[in-house]
C-alpha cells in the first residue's frame, strides 16, 4: 500500500489547524495597525527635521557673529583713532588679547597695513597668548615675538629675513580679498600659515577719513573649534551634524573628543598640520551617501531618507549663505529611531501583545489537542519503545475509550513476553537485530575478541554439603555480582555452565579497548565477591573462591546451532585457551590468570606478575601466563617488594639458575606462606637441583589437567 509522504499525528493535526486560523487573524490585525502608523511617520519626520535644521542654522550663524563684531570693532577704533597702530601698538595688541580671552573659538587677531607690517595676538597650542611683530625695513623684515610662555622662544624666535622672501601680509589671500571686496568678508577653509591648522578667517579693511586704505584686520577661527561647537549641540541622542563648503570640503564635523580629529575629520598631511578633505573622501558611508543624495535632488530643501546599516536615516542639508562670503551647507542626520522611537516601541508592544495572545491561543489549543490525542500518542510511543526493546513499565493511560484500554493490556502482555525472552539472549544482540531490522541467520565472522571464563573452586564438594534451595539462592547471589560486573563493562554474557560463566567483549557491538574492559570487570568482580563472601562468613555461610581466565584472540563469533534454535557465541582456539587459563588457577593457587596477548594490551593500566610459560592441554606451544593483581598503582608497597623478589626469582629460573631462583621463591614464601606460584616453582627448582632437565627443554611447562 502506498503511504503518503507527510505524516501528521492527531494532536499535530488539531494544533496545526487551530494555529493557522489564529495566526492569520493576528497577522491581519497587526498589518493594518502597522500600516496606519507608518503612514504618518514621514510627515512627522520632515517637520521635525525642518525645525531642527533651522535651530542648527541659527546657532551656527551665531558662532560666526563674535568674529564679525570683533573685526568691525577693531576697524571702527582704528578709523576713529581710538587705537593707533603707530603710536598705541601695545594698546592695540592688548585689545586683541582681550578679544582672544573672551572668545575661546578665536585663534588669532591681527592687522596688516599697506606698508607690509603686521601685528598679531595668537593663541598657542597650550592656550597661552603670544604677540608677533612683522616690521618691514628698507632692506629686511624683522620678525619678533613676545610669549607669555617663555618655552615658545625656542620654537618661535626672533628672525631677520630678506625682503623678497619674508612674510608680507599684502600678498596673502585674506588681505587681497578684503581689499577687493572693500568690506567685511569670510574666507574659504584653508590651512593657517602659522600653525598649519585648518581654519576660516573673517577680514575687514579699514580706511582713513579720506577713504585711503590703511590696512586689513583679520580674525582667525579654528575649524576644529567649530567642530567642538557642533559637538555641544545635542539635537537627539544619536543625531549627527556636519558643515561643508560649496565644493563639499568638510568644514566641521560634530565632535566631542579631540582624539576624533584624526579618525573622523582630518587626516595628517605631515607632522606640521592637516589636510582639508572632501566629505566624500572621509570614508564615512553615511556622510557620503547624504552628500551625494543632496546633489542628486531637484529640490535641495527636501528631506533625504536612506537605509544604512539596516536602519532608516532622515537627513536634511540646508544652505547657509550671505553676501559676506559665507557659502556653507549644514547637514543634519537623525536615525529614524530617534524621531519615531516611541511610535516604534508602541508598535512593538502591540506586536508583542498580539504574539502573546497568539501563543496563548496556541497553548490552549495544544492543551485541548493533547487531552484528545494523548492516549493515542502514548500508545504510539509504547510501540516504538517496544521496537527498541525498551521494556520498562509504561505509565497508565487514563482514557474512556475501550479500544485504547484493550490495546494497552495487549502491550503489557507483549512486554512481559519480551522481557522473559531477553533473559535468555544477549540484550545487545537482540537490540542490534531489532534496530537494524534483520533476521537472525546462521553463520559467523572472524573478529578479535577478549574472552573470559570464571568458575567456583571445589564447587562439587561445596554443593554436597548444602541444601539445594540454599545452593540455588547462593549461586543466584554469586551470579548477580559477577554478571553485573561484566555487563557494566559492556561485556556480552554468553552462557552459564553449571557454576561457570562465559563472557566476551567486542561483539555483537564493537567495544574499543575490549581487553581493558574485560580485565576491569575481573578486578571489579573479585573485589565485590570478596566483600560478599565476608558477609557470608559473618552469617556462618560457606564462602566461594572464584577463578577467572582471560585471553584475547581472533575467533569466530556469530549464530551457531540450527535454523530453529540459535545460540550467539564464539568458537575457536582462543576460546579454549581462555577456558584452560581459568583451570590453571587451581594448579598455581591464583585467582585470575590472563594470557600474554591480553597482558600486552593493558600492561600500562593494571598490575601483573608473570607466572610461568605453559603449554595447556592439547597444545605443544607454550604461552606466557600472568596473574592479574589490581589496577595500576593500587598494589601495596610490601606486596610490590615481594612481587619484585618473585620476578627476580622467575628470571633466574628461566636462566636455569635453580639455586638462586629457589632462594627468591623461599623469600616470598617466608613473608607470604600461601603464595601458590612461589610454592609451585620452588618445588620445581628443588627437583631440578636433584635431577637437571634436558638442555634442549625450553622451560615450557606442559599442563595436562583441564
Amino acid at each position: 500500500m502506498t503511504r503518503p509522504r507527510i505524516h501528521l499525528s492527531i494532536s499535530r493535526s488539531l494544533i496545526l489547524l487551530n494555529t493557522v486560523l489564529i495566526v492569520m487573524t493576528g497577522l491581519t490585525v497587526m498589518f493594518f495597525s502597522f500600516t496606519a502608523t507608518k503612514s504618518s511617520i514621514h510627515s512627522v519626520a520632515d517637520n521635525l527635521l525642518g525645525e531642527i535644521s533651522k535651530s542648527v542654522l541659527t546657532k551656527t550663524q551665531a558662532y560666526f557673529l563674535p568674529a564679525e563684531r570683533a573685526a568691525r570693532s577693531v576697524s571702527w577704533l582704528l578709523w576713529n583713532h581710538r587705537l593707533d597702530a603707530d603710536t598705541g601698538l601695545e594698546t592695540l595688541l592688548d585689545y586683541y588679547q582681550e578679544l582672544l580671552q573672551n572668545n575661546a573659538e578665536f585663534q588669532a587677531v591681527y592687522s596688516g597695513d599697506t606698508a607690509g607690517n603686521l601685528v598679531m595676538t595668537r593663541r598657542m597650542p597650550d592656550g597661552s597668548l603670544s604677540r608677533r611683530y612683522v616690521r618691514r625695513q628698507a632692506d629686511s623684515v624683522h620678525i619678533t615675538w613676545k610669549h607669555s610662555n617663555i618655552a615658545y622662544y625656542s620654537e618661535f624666535s626672533d628672525t631677520v629675513e630678506p625682503l623678497d622672501t619674508a612674510y608680507d601680509p599684502r600678498k596673502r589671500l585674506w588681505y587681497k580679498d578684503a581689499v577687493e571686496k572693500k568690506g567685511l568678508m569670510w574666507s574659504e577653509v584653508y590651512i593657517f600659515a602659522t600653525d598649519r591648522q585648518p581654519g576660516i578667517t573673517c577680514t575687514i579693511p579699514h580706511y582713513d577719513s579720506t577713504g585711503t586704505l590703511l590696512g586689513v584686520t583679520a580674525v582667525d577661527i579654528s575649524v576644529l573649534d567649530l567642530s567642538y561647537y557642533l559637538g555641544a549641540m545635542q539635537v537627539t541622542e544619536h543625531s549627527r551634524l556636519f558643515i561643508t563648503d560649496a565644493t563639499d570640503r568638510l568644514v566641521a564635523l560634530q565632535m566631542r573628543d579631540p582624539k576624533e580629529v584624526d579618525r573622523l575629520f582630518r587626516k595628517k598631511l605631515d607632522k606640521a598640520g592637516y589636510e582639508v578633505m572632501k566629505a566624500t573622501d572621509l570614508g564615512d558611508p553615511v556622510l557620503s551617501a547624504v552628500v551625494d543624495a543632496y546633489h542628486q535632488r531637484n529640490d535641495n530643501m527636501a528631506a533625504i531618507r536612506l537605509v544604512q546599516h539596516g536602519g532608516l536615516l532622515h537627513a536634511l542639508v540646508s544652505p547657509l549663505a550671505n553676501d559676506r562670503g559665507i557659502d556653507l551647507h549644514i547637514g543634519v542626520i537623525i536615525p529614524d529611531n530617534d524621531i519615531m522611537g516611541a511610535v516604534h516601541r508602541n508598535n512593538y508592544i502591540i506586536i508583542g501583545f498580539s504574539l502573546f495572545m497568539i501563543m496563548l491561543a496556541i497553548l490552549l489549543s495544544l492543551v485541548l489537542s493533547r487531552l484528545i490525542a494523548r492516549p493515542m500518542h502514548q500508545l504510539s510511543a509504547d510501540m516504538k519503545r517496544i521496537e527498541k526493546l525498551d521494556l520498562g513499565v509504561s505509565e497508565a493511560i487514563p482514557t474512556i475509550i475501550t479500544e485504547i484500554h484493550d490495546m494497552q493490556g495487549s502491550f503489557d502482555g507483549m512486554k512481559t513476553g519480551l522481557q522473559n525472552f531477553r533473559r535468555y539472549v544477549p540484550a545487545d544482540l537482540v537490540s542490534q537485530l531489532v534496530g537494524q531490522k534483520q533476521d537472525a541467520l546462521l553463520g559467523g565472522v572472524s573478529r578479535q575478541l577478549t574472552i573470559l571464563f570464571s568458575d567456583i573452586a571445589n564447587f562439587t564438594s561445596i554443593s554436597e554439603h548444602l541444601e539445594p534451595e540454599v545452593l540455588v539462592q547462593d549461586l543466584c547471589e554469586y551470579f548477580n555480582v559477577i554478571s553485573r560486573a561484566i555487563l557494566v563493562q559492556r561485556g556480552t554474557l554468553d552462557k552459564y555452565i553449571g557454576d561457570s560463566v562465559m563472557a566476551f567483549w567486542g561483539a555483537p557491538v564493537e567495544v574499543d579497548e575490549h581487553a581493558y574492559h574485560a580485565c576491569l570487570a575481573a578486578v571489579t568482580a573479585q573485589d565485590r565477591l570478596a566483600s560478599l563472601f565476608r558477609q557470608w562468613e559473618s552469617k556462618g555461610k560457606t564462602r566461594f573462591a572464584t577463578r577467572i581466565g582471560i585471553h584475547t584472540a581472533e575467533v569466530v563469533v556469530g549464530n551457531m546451532g540450527y535454523e530453529e534454535r540459535l545460540n550467539y557465541t564464539v568458537i575457536g582456539d582462543g576460546v579454549n585457551l581462555a577456558s584452560r587459563l581459568e583451570g590453571l588457577n587451581k594448579f598455581y593457587g591464583t585467582s585470575t590468570l590472563v594470557s600474554h596477548a591480553t597482558q600486552e594490551l593493558v600492561r600500562d593500566r593494571f598490575e601483573f606478575r608473570r607466572i610461568d610459560r605453559v603449554a595447556v592441554k592439547g597444545k605443544t606451544e607454550g604461552v606466557d601466563v600472568f596473574e592479574l593483581l589490581t589496577l595500576k598503582g593500587d598494589i601495596p608497597v610490601n606486596l610490590r617488594k615481594l612481587m619484585d623478589v618473585y620476578e627476580n626469582g622467575l628470571a633466574a629460573y628461566f636462566e636455569r639458575d635453580w639455586k638462586f631462583a629457589l632462594q627468591h621463591f623461599n623469600t616470598v614464601l617466608k613473608y607470604r606462606p600461601g603464595d601458590g606460584p612461589s610454592q609451585v616453582l620452588a618445588a620445581r627448582c628443588r627437583r631440578f637441583m636433584t635431577t637437571s632437565p634436558l638442555e634442549t627443554w625450553n622451560l615450557t611447562w606442559e599442563c595436562h589437567a583441564k
